[in-house]
């Protein structure tokens, strides 16, 4: 429940007006205060590896620094969102998370769209991805299929400037 709050009120404080995380300076995609492109990111988008839900059990090995990024469809208006249940932060660093929902049809709203978990390679080692799909305030573990855990292998030499 205190990870839940504490990731709550990050995104409550990072979000913008429409919901999405704000980018940090430094990171890809980023841009300076007057509009012109940050310094390059210390995780370049060609990197990322992507994976969604065809990828739930698999194992996936990274190199230290580089990018993960994780999308799965969800329908936040109806309370539901995909959390994090456990990882090993020192491996594999949680960035951010947002919710990109789908342009509103008229007279249709409450359409599911999707979430993307991003993600850092740490220091070397191995860690289990669990994220859970599931209500914050409730309490009941959820169903197999709202969870989706992929094995996280980071090998390679740490990237001195992470």
């Amino acid at each position: 429940m205190k990870w839940f709050i504490a990731v709550m009120a990050f995104l409550i404080l990072a979000g913008g007006p429409d919901g999405a995380l704000a980018a940090k300076p430094g990171k890809s995609g980023a841009t300076s205060k007057d509009g012109k492109p940050a310094k390059a990111s210390k995780v370049s988008r060609a990197t990322t590896i992507t994976l969604t839900s065809t990828d739930n059990r698999t194992t996936v090995t990274l190199t230290p620094s580089q990018g993960l990024r994780i999308t799965l469809s969800g329908n936040a208006t109806t309370g539901y969102s995909w959390m994090i249940r456990s990882v090993q932060e020192a491996v594999l660093d949680p960035r951010g998370v947002r919710y990109d929902a789908p342009k509103p049809k008229k007279g249709k709203v409450g359409a599911g769209g999707r979430y993307v978990l991003e993600f850092v390679a740490g220091h070397p080692g191995a860690t289990k991805l669990v994220l859970a799909y599931a209500r914050p305030w409730e309490k009941a573990e959820p169903e197999k299929k709202d969870l989706y855990e992929v094995n996280v292998v980071v090998a390679g030499e740490v990237n001195p400037e992470f």
